[in-house]
């Protein structure tokens, strides 16, 4: 759980670096693979970042709820969570699984969190709702894979009141939960 912006101060929202790097990369003539890396949270984001231009997307959020992922699993308020921690996070360092890149003695500052996140169950369960999701977002773009998705794909920009839109409304719902929060 990287906090390397909030703390440095340095880089950029996940869409608008992919979509920069793809820009330059088109600019240039050149043909590499971008990973988006940061606030990946369901298949809509994934679409959004591949059709941004990325070729794959850091997803770990996503798979530290699963049951194969490591990290205990804990009952908090009577809801089950997996224990989630970035690189960059103190514990994570301490085992130096990061000594690298994100180590106290070459930088002497912490980028990274940890935390608990909700438990999802299955990792087989997790991935097949993750592709029928880009499956079906892909399918809105009229795209059959990643490439047909960078050509087809188009951005809009939603005002707070059009996001409001995109969501149920006007309707009691049981839970949060049945919107996907």
């Amino acid at each position: 759980i990287c906090v390397t912006t909030e703390v440095t101060k340095a880089g950029a929202p996940t869409l608008y670096a992919t979509a920069s790097v793809a820009d330059a990369l088109r600019d240039y003539g050149m043909e590499l693979p971008i990973i988006a890396d940061g606030g990946i949270r369901g298949p809509g984001d994934i679409a959004l970042a591949l059709a941004a231009g990325a070729s794959a997307v850091m997803a770990g959020n996503l798979f530290a709820r699963c049951k194969e992922a490591p990290g205990a699993l804990v009952s908090i308020g009577g809801r089950y969570y997996k224990q989630y921690r970035g690189m960059g996070s103190p514990s994570a360092m301490a085992k130096r699984y990061s000594l690298d890149r994100y180590s106290l003695p070459s930088k002497g500052i912490v980028e990274g969190v940890e935390g608990w996140v909700p438990y999802k169950g299955e990792l087989s369960t997790a991935i097949r709702e993750l592709v029928l999701g880009l499956k079906a977002s892909m399918g809105y773009a009229g795209a059959r894979n990643i490439r047909e998705l960078w050509e087809k794909a188009r951005f809009a920009v939603l005002s707070p009141l059009g996001v409001q839109e995109t969501r149920p409304h006007d309707v009691l719902l049981p839970s949060e939960s049945e919107r996907g929060t």
